[in-house]
Parts: structure tokens; C-alpha cells; sequence
């Protein structure tokens, strides 16, 4: 689980949307993650290694540590989110230093590389792309400003110590003793002096036309890699006149480059990995190649193995110790983004783009775990599950079926071919409702899953993300046109009875009583009245802060898987005046989202999620009065066993935030970070997972702080 991590990314707004009355104080919800599961790769740039691991960098997926002790079976066996996007990384002893963009410099312990842990930072670079350490000192290439230098003889406590202002765009960085090869995107190579790092001093430079992207130096040559001028050989001997001695036009688009012995080995786009002679540097030339099916970013080399960071495709190693026959041995690649989901039972059922169907054993929500995973010819975008049987909507490969009796061993049962995009699936009695984007809604016999029958189809006149079935009626969200309704009383001869426009594109929806609760994308997500399918009528709606795509029903709230912002819940019990109650800040883009009792399954782009919701319930009797100061009661009970409520008043509306440390003051919960308003409410706090103590909590407003100390006792 990644829950330390992501519990430091946690920013929780709620969003009211109507005005609410001083002497009645709103409900609100408490939204904790529970239980995470995958961490699935983000854009893979470079990569660095250290002993018997490669450290990778994923863009907004942070660092991933992969066991490469066996490069024919490299193994992720831990990792560490980062706030920005993470470009490039250098490893040292037991510290990974990593160039997170606009969040600049993270220092990481990896003494445990399955628990690496991040001690420290620093903020002054804007836009951090490359590092580069040596001894007790860090090489920062930041994009906008120059060169940056830290000491980090204490990474807890690094401090900036140097900088030099690049005249164009920093990009990547090497030292060698006293000196700096710096390399501009497009100024060239400027070589620095940096005997005093708090007085760097440029002694010369060497352009070229187009993008330069990276430089590695050995012995009296500095090794440049140029988008357009390929491999450039650098005679550095005299760094005031460094010297162009010999070039490689025949690359693609060269972005790293690693220098060993008579090697260089060259990160080269779409080529693939290449490994340069340079025995004669003059005179350099390619001797092998290793194909890829990806963009090839970074290298780094331990040995005779090559790890190739490839951009969408993860982590590949190859054997070079034949150097004109480098051979790909093995690769790491967690499989595709997640795209939807759905729970019954013990089980969560995911779709995966690239992993086809994969079941998570939930019966433990704070401990979820993988117990299988069933690739799919096509792009899996929806699942659903029924019984014993599991749908999915297999993009340009149609509808997949499965029997999951057996959730450890799915078995394939049956395939209907779709050429047009099949998006989601509805499964409802012996049929199987199909979103096929520009094709509408299909209809399937699944009564015998090892022959699935086309029954019907209707097209419609947008393009079909979503679609729930409730009686005689389909209900699809069809894009940009809005809401399709269909009459499905006849499978075999759908009908289109109304389409009503969204105020966004219709991408995701689900039923609740007789209004359709519709994820219009980046306009306003609405409440549909559907009571009279021939005449739909919106009758509110309710916006969250990101881009709508799929909405859960739950008792009386919706809840909004809203991209990069998370997700969003609103109270709908008044269908006509929506009212945002709560909402959790996810690590990734939410995509998908499913609700049962007091859990929400949520899909992300990288990696699965389990929260729980609990409501701040105003106390009774007592919203009639407001406070006139804000002030925490004292916890009852006190001392505790597992649990105990914590009551606390409020003069006015505002921010609140009650969070729970134990005796050496470290954070262990935050029970509410949201807006609430005046009155008096109480909070549970659940310490079941905690070890006996003293605990302390700290409730803070606008304008009060208070502490108090509670005795939990098991």
C-alpha cells in the first residue's frame, strides 16, 4: 500500500453550492483512503542504477525501485510518489536524488529500496529536469533559470550553495572533479569552473544547430547527443577551446547517453537503444542496435546490461556483453491504465487497458490484493459483473465474457468481434448492454456466454461513452448530443424515445430513483428528471473542480470521479439543489468510480483505491445556538478503547481541520480539512490500528488552534 505516501498529497475541499442557513448546521463528509493497490508507471524518462536495482523515474508516478539481480526478470519492489512529474534522477549510497520539475529537488533514503522515503526537498529550482551528484554535493540543470548546486552532506537539511544563470534552457548536467559539463538546449556545451562553487566561473563552450539534449564525459571527450546533429565527440583538453574531433549524423532523435570503455550507448527515440565504437573517438560509428516497440529516453549501464527507460513501455534491460548484438532480456512494464470498475462481493472487478480483466480480493478493504489477471486482445475501457460471469467492453475488439466462479482462475467463455469501439457494458438479466461510441447502443444475448448473440442496436446521434439500464430503458451518455434515452422492451428492436442536450459532454451516468445522474466532462454534471422517459427534464445541477467522467449512486449521494481533481460527492436527496458535501484530492486522474455501503472503489489512471465515507453530524438540539468562539470538548470516552468521539463547536463558517498525533507529535490521522459550518458537530475517531498511548488532537479554525490529550488503551 502507498497510503503514508498519498496521505502527504491530500488536499480536501468541499464545494457548497447553495447557501446554508447559520442556525442549521450542513452535513458533511469525512472521505479516508483505506486501502491502495498498483502504482502503475507514468511516462518513463530515465532511469539510474545502483548495485542490484535500477531506480526509474515516472513522471507523476515519482520514483519505482526495480530489482534487476536477475535482468531476465526485473521486479518493481517499491516506490515513492512525487509532487510535480519526475525527470531524472541520480543515485548515491543510500540517497536517490531526484528532478521533480516544478517541485525541483527531492532527496530520497533508499537504505530499504522496497520502502524508499523521501527526507527532504528543496524549492528553489523552477523547473527542474536533470541531476547529476557527486561526494556531498548535487548538479542541478534547471530548464528556465542555469545551474544549481546544493550540499547535501546533511540530506536531511540539503542547502543551496551555488548558481549559475545558462544564457537559453538548462537540460542535463555531468562533473568530473572541479568541472561542470552543462548542457543548454540551445546554447550547446558551456564548460564551468567550479573550484568555488559559490563563484562559478564558464571557461568555454561549443555550439551546435538544433536541440542538445545530453552530454556524458570520460578522459580529455565529452560525449553530446543533439536531436539534429546526432552524436558530437568533444576534445575537452583544454576546456577555455573545447573542440569538435568527430560526429555521428545517422541517429533519429538522440535524447541520453552513457559512455563505458570504447561504448557509447545511446537512448535513440524510436530507433531504439544503439551502441556506438568510439575507440577512435574521430571517428565513432554504430555497431548494434536493440529494437524497441517504444521511444527509448534514458540509459544507464551496470556490467554488461543496459536498462533503457521507454517512455509508455516501462523499463527494458539488455545484455550487451556482445556489443554488436545487444540482446533485450528482460523488461518491466506494469500493465496499462486502469479505466473502469465495479465490486461485488469480496472482489473488485478492473478494467485495464492493457491488462485486460484483473480481480482484487477486497474483503480486506485496507489490504487489497491481486488475485488475478486476464489479458484481452483489445483495449479492456468496461467491465461489469453478474453473477458468476464477468463482462468486458473491449474497445476495438468488442465484448469479452468470462466465468470468474473462480476469481484466482478466470476462464474465458465466449467473444463477440465489434469493429466499432465498444466503450462500456451494462449487464441486466440474460443481456449485455454495449456502448459502442459512434455506433450507440447493442444489445447481446448472453444466455449461452460461449455464444454470445447480437440481438439489436441503435445509433444515435453522438458518440456513446456510458450506458445504464434500469426496466425498459437504456440510458446513455452520448457525448456532445447529451443524454439518449432508449426503449428496450424489444432487445431486438431498440428505439430512441428522447435525447435531452447536458450543459458538457455526457460522458458517465448512473440511475438514482427516477432521475439520471449525468458527468458532463468540464461543464456542469446535472440531475435528469426521468420519470417521464418520453419528456426528460434537468432539474439541477452541481459542479466539481476537475473533468467529470463517471458518476456512482449511493443512498443519497452522488459521487463524481472528476480526473486530475479527484472525486467530488454531493448530497441529492433535493434532486433540484445538489449540494457538494465532500471531496478527496486522488494521486493520479480518477476515472472510474464505484459505490457500495460505506465504500467507494475508485479507478484511477495509475493505480486502485479504496476509500470510506462517514458523515460530521451536527449534534442535535444544539444548532439553534452558534458558538461564540470555536472549542473542542474533550473526547468521550476517556481513556478509549478502538474508538471515541471527539465534539467540537463552531462561531462560523469556515475551514476546519482536526487531525490526531501521537506522543513523538507524528501525524497518524486527519479526521476533518474541510469547510463546515456554524453549530456544534462531533467526529469517531477509529484507532483500531493503533498501538496503545497517549494521543493528542489538535483542532484548528481561522481563528483558534487548540490541543487536547487523549489515553487510548487496548
Amino acid at each position: 500500500m502507498r497510503i503514508a505516501s498519498l496521505a502527504q498529497k491530500v488536499a480536501v475541499a468541499v464545494v457548497l453550492l447553495c447557501c446554508v442557513n447559520a442556525a442549521r448546521a450542513q452535513d458533511s463528509l469525512i472521505v479516508n483512503l483505506v486501502g491502495s493497490l498498483y502504482s502503475f508507471w507514468g511516462i518513463t524518462t530515465e532511469v539510474d542504477i545502483s548495485g542490484n536495482y535500477a531506480y526509474v523515474v515516472t513522471g507523476n508516478t515519482g520514483l519505482r525501485v526495480v530489482d534487476i539481480s536477475d535482468p531476465t526478470q526485473p521486479e518493481e519492489v517499491g516506490g515513492v510518489d512525487t509532487p510535480d512529474n519526475a525527470s531524472d534522477v541520480a543515485v548515491l549510497g543510500n540517497y536517490a536524488y531526484v528532478a521533480d520539475r516544478d517541485s525541483s529537488l527531492r532527496v530520497i533514503d533508499v537504505t530499504d529500496p522496497a520502502h524508499p522515503l523521501e527526507i527532504s526537498s528543496i524549492t528553489e529550482p523552477t523547473d527542474l529536469v536533470a541531476v547529476a551528484v557527486q561526494d556531498t554535493l548535487v548538479y542541478m540543470a534547471d530548464f528556465y533559470e542555469g545551474l544549481w548546486i546544493a550540499d547535501v552532506s546533511d540530506p536531511s537539511n540539503p542547502a543551496m550553495v551555488g548558481f549559475w544563470d545558462t544564457p537559453g534552457y538548462g537540460h542535463n548536467v555531468d562533473v568530473v572533479g572541479t568541472m561542470v559539463y552543462f548542457i543548454d538546449r540551445q546554447q550547446g556545451l558551456r564548460i564551468l569552473d567550479a573550484t568555488d562553487i559559490s563563484h562559478l566561473l564558464e571557461l568555454g563552450f561549443i555550439d551546435w544547430t538544433g536541440y542538445n539534449n545530453a552530454v556524458d564525459v570520460q578522459g580529455s571527450y565529452a560525449y553530446v547527443v543533439n536531436e539534429v546533429q546526432g552524436l558530437r565527440v568533444v576534445d575537452v583538453s583544454d576546456p577555455s577551446h573545447p573542440t569538435e574531433v568527430g560526429s555521428l549524423d545517422a541517429l533519429d532523435m538522440p535524447w541520453d547517453i552513457i559512455v563505458e570503455g570504447d561504448y557509447v550507448y545511446i537512448a535513440d527515440n524510436s530507433a531504439g537503444m544503439r551502441v556506438v565504437d568510439i575507440s577512435d573517438p574521430e571517428r565513432p560509428s554504430i555497431v548494434g542496435t536493440a529494437g524497441t516497440i517504444d521511444y527509448v529516453y534514458g540509459v544507464a549501464k551496470r556490467d554488461t546490461i543496459v536498462c533503457s527507460a521507454m517512455w509508455e513501455d516501462g523499463l527494458h534491460v539488455i545484455d550487451v556483453s556482445e556489443s554488436t548484438l545487444p540482446i533485450e532480456i528482460g523488461s518491466c512494464n506494469p500493465l496499462g491504465y486502469l479505466s473502469d470498475v465495479c465490486q461485488q462481493g469480496s472482489y473488485a472487478y478492473l478494467a485495464s487497458e492493457e491488462g485486460g480483466l484483473r480481480i482484487v480480493d477486497v474483503s480486506d478493504p485496507s489490504s487489497p490484493f491481486e488475485v488475478s489477471c486476464t489479458e484481452t486482445p483489445g483495449t479492456a475501457c468496461g467491465v461489469d459483473v453478474s453473477g458468476t460471469i464477468a463482462c468486458i467492453a473491449d474497445q476495438d475488439r468488442g465484448l469479452r465474457i468470462f466465468d470468474v466462479e473462480d476469481p484466482a482462475h478466470p476462464v474465458p467463455l465466449g467473444a463477440l468481434e465489434i469493429t466499432m469501439f465498444t466503450l462500456k457494458v451494462d449487464m441486466v438479466a440474460n443481456n449485455a448492454y454495449l456502448a459502442c461510441g459512434g455506433a450507440g447502443l447493442m444489445i447481446v444475448d448472453i444466455s449461452d456466454p460461449s455464444t454470445p448473440v447480437l440481438l439489436g442496436e441503435c445509433v444515435t446521434p453522438g458518440f456513446t461513452e456510458d450506458v445504464k439500464v434500469d426496466g425498459d430503458y437504456a440510458y446513455l451518455a452520448d457525448g456532445s448530443s447529451g443524454l439518449a434515452i432508449i426503449n428496450v422492451s424489444l432487445p431486438g428492436m431498440p428505439v430512441i424515445v428522447s435525447e435531452i442536450a447536458t450543459p458538457g459532454s455526457a460522458l458517465g451516468l448512473d440511475i438514482y430513483e427516477n432521475y439520471v445522474c449525468v458527468a458532463c466532462g468540464w461543464g456542469a454534471s446535472c440531475m435528469v428528471d426521468v420519470s417521464s422517459p418520453n419528456n426528460p427534464q434537468i432539474v439541477g445541477q452541481f459542479s466539481g473542480v476537475g473533468y467529470a467522467q463517471d458518476v456512482s449512486t449511493e443512498r443519497h449521494y452522488a459521487f463524481v470521479a472528476n480526473g486530475s481533481a479527484g472525486l467530488n460527492i454531493f448530497d441529492i436527496s433535493d434532486p433540484t439543489a445538489p449540494v457538494g458535501v465532500g471531496s478527496y484530492v486522488t494521486p493520479s486522474d480518477t476515472r472510474s468510480i464505484f459505490v457500495t455501503g460505506n465504500h467507494i472503489y475508485v479507478a484511477e489512471r495509475y493505480s486502485f483505491e479504496i476509500f470510506e465515507y462517514s458523515e460530521v453530524t451536527p449534534v442535535s438540539g444544539n444548532t439553534s445556538q452558534t458558538p461564540l468562539k470555536s472549542s473542542a470538548s474533550s473526547a468521550f470516552p476517556n481513556p478509549f478503547n478502538a474508538s471515541t468521539t471527539i465534539q467540537f463547536d463552531l462561531p462560523r463558517a469556515g475551514l476546519v481541520s482536526l487531525r490526531i498525533y501521537d506522543i513523538l507529535g507524528r501525524e497518524v490521522a486527519t479526521l476533518v480539512n474541510r469547510n463546515l459550518s456554524p453549530g456544534t458537530h462531533e467526529v469517531r475517531f477509529d484507532a483500531t490500528d493503533l498501538p496503545s498511548g497517549i494521543y493528542f488532537y489538535r483542532l484548528t479554525t481561522s481563528g483558534n488552534s487548540e490541543v487536547r490529550k487523549m489515553l487510548l488503551v487496548k
